[in-house]
């Protein structure tokens, strides 16, 4: 499997660094751009899988709980959608964390062709794919945004339950003496 690897080290601003990886992604060859956070801890089975899925589906990954606190929680958009496993065993939903997920190109593609573009610190012009905001009274992550803008486009998001992987580092609420 052919593949290439960008970091983003010390970005405080999760919505600029996504979308320029995503920029980096859109001038390599590669097809498919897997999102994998620094803070997820997954076996190389659950990577071969999620990729092999989206031979399947174009937007596809592996729920993970949230830093949210002692009790378990996912961050998942469940958006109204009947939680029925399609042929792979996969689930439709609204949107999830982005930290081990994979997106085929041409969802990327599609969505940068109607961003707004900004400079980088290169001077090049970068479609900002990714972008956090305000609904209401609620903060809207840069992932759930990118859920949205995808499924507006006609992509569908799905998540596959029988992947297990899990965050590593401190949830709120931990004693932070003692990890996790």
């Amino acid at each position: 499997i052919p593949f290439d690897y960008q970091l983003v080290a010390g970005g405080s601003l999760i919505d600029k660094a996504r979308s320029e990886l995503a920029y980096k992604f859109l001038k390599s060859e590669m097809n498919r751009l897997f999102w994998i956070d620094s803070d997820i801890a997954w076996k190389p089975e659950a990577f071969l899988r999620v990729l092999a899925l989206t031979s399947k589906m174009p937007i596809v990954g592996a729920a993970y709980p949230a830093k949210t606190g002692p009790n378990t929680e996912f961050m998942l958009s469940i958006d109204g959608n009947r939680l029925e496993a399609n042929e792979w065993g996969c689930l439709q939903i609204g949107g999830m964390g982005l930290g081990f997920t994979c997106v085929a190109r041409k969802v990327i593609e599609q969505l940068a062709e109607g961003a707004r573009r900004v400079k980088n610190d290169m001077g090049e012009r970068v479609a900002m794919i990714f972008r956090t905001g305000v609904e209401g009274d609620a903060y809207v992550g840069e992932d759930m945004n990118f859920f949205r803008d995808a499924s507006k486009l006609g992509y569908d998001c799905h998540v596959d339950p029988q992947i297990a992987i899990d965050l590593v580092g401190h949830r709120r609420g931990d004693d932070p003496g003692l990890g996790v």
